[in-house]
């Protein structure tokens, strides 16, 4: 299919936010004029609402200029290719693109093979949605070295989310060194987690969810949870010890008093994995030394990573439970993911 028979509008509606800690407002913008040869249109079926996207919002990341259209959760079709595009990425083809807007190739990490952890963050490269406009919009323009191909078959906006919240939890999991058996525990039952103890059920791995609330137990079981420990984190550590101590333990709820006292859960050579951003965290080293255990974070992947997060989960029936918004329903959808209400994933729907 030639790129040029397919119609493209003048305009198109954006999710706009015109300043640090501005609102999300829905604009008819001008469709670019033009692109760079290594970059594509993409017209968006869907884009999820990720608590990174409320930060950006907020100008907390390094390099982020305004206005700018956020979004980083994006599923859609090619609809215009540049003239360096490879074959693989063909008008029509259905394509993801997530935190990663593209790679450099010239960065020590890009040099080393660690395309995630690329330094180049300008215009052309850097965060979607932060350095360059995202995907809450009717049309994004990515450069083919973000892109994921992604299958017909899902349906977008469950797929969507696979792109920020799936890659994080599948790519981070599987590369902690964990074995069919292993004692996993997985703090919080939110956008992450209920992906998180998915993932590790299907991974062979003995799962315990933990939550600050009572009520989730039929949850947690749904999901592939062998126990859910309610309670403060002092208890949910000292279950997790008269388990035999974590092999690992996945923090997907940004709460630092939720998190720190786990470290005491944690079984010799154990790793507090923190998937999730609040802004400091605080650990026992004691304990850490006496487990030989250790603290690490984890960022996303790159396109690759991308493809193999959704054959991993269309495989194994992981599945993102979500709630659709349109595009003008873009600040309520943004307000039940910050006060923790959706279940368990906002995502912005086009009407293609």
């Amino acid at each position: 299919m030639a790129s040029e028979s397919i119609h493209v509008p003048a305009t198109f509606r954006a999710v706009r936010i015109q300043r640090a800690g501005g609102e999300y407002e829905v604009q008819d913008i001008p469709m670019p004029a033009t692109w760079a040869a290594d970059e594509v249109l993409i017209k968006v079926e869907a884009c999820g609402i990720c608590y990174g996207d409320a930060e950006a919002a907020k100008g907390y990341f390094p390099g982020t200029v305004f206005p700018r259209t956020p979004g980083h959760e994006v599923v859609g079709r090619i609809v215009r290719t540049g003239a360096q595009v490879p074959a693989r990425f063909l008008p029509g083809s259905r394509v993801g693109v997530g935190w990663s807007a593209g790679y450099c190739f010239e960065c020590d990490a890009c040099r080393h093979g660690e395309f995630a952890g690329c330094t180049d963050r300008t215009g052309r490269t850097g965060i979607t949605g932060i350095t360059r406009d995202g995907g809450m919009a009717e049309y994004l323009v990515a450069r083919h070295s973000a892109l994921a191909l992604v299958p017909e078959g899902p349906d977008a906006a469950e797929l969507a989310p696979m792109m920020c919240a799936g890659l994080t939890v599948f790519n981070s999991i599987r590369n902690m060194g964990v074995r069919p058996g292993d004692l996993v525990a997985v703090q919080g039952l939110g956008g992450l987690g209920h992906l998180a103890v998915q993932v590790c059920a299907k991974m062979g791995l003995r799962v315990v969810a933990l939550t600050s609330r009572s009520g989730k137990a039929d949850l947690a079981a749904s999901l592939g949870a062998t126990e859910a420990v309610a309670g403060d984190a002092a208890a949910q550590a000292a279950r997790l010890q008269a388990l035999g101590g974590a092999k690992l333990i996945v923090a997907t709820a940004p709460n630092a008093a939720a998190i720190e006292p786990l470290v005491a859960g944690l079984g010799l050579y154990g790793t507090l994995l923190l998937l999730a951003v609040p802004q400091s965290v605080s650990v026992s080293v004691p304990a850490l030394v006496h487990h030989r255990a250790r603290v690490m974070g984890w960022n996303s992947g790159h396109a690759g990573d991308s493809e193999e997060t959704i054959a991993f989960c269309s495989a194994h029936g992981v599945k993102c439970h979500v709630e659709r918004f349109s595009i003008d329903e873009v600040n309520p959808g943004f307000a039940k993911m910050l006060d923790g209400s959706v279940r368990f994933r906002s995502v912005l729907v086009f009407g293609n």
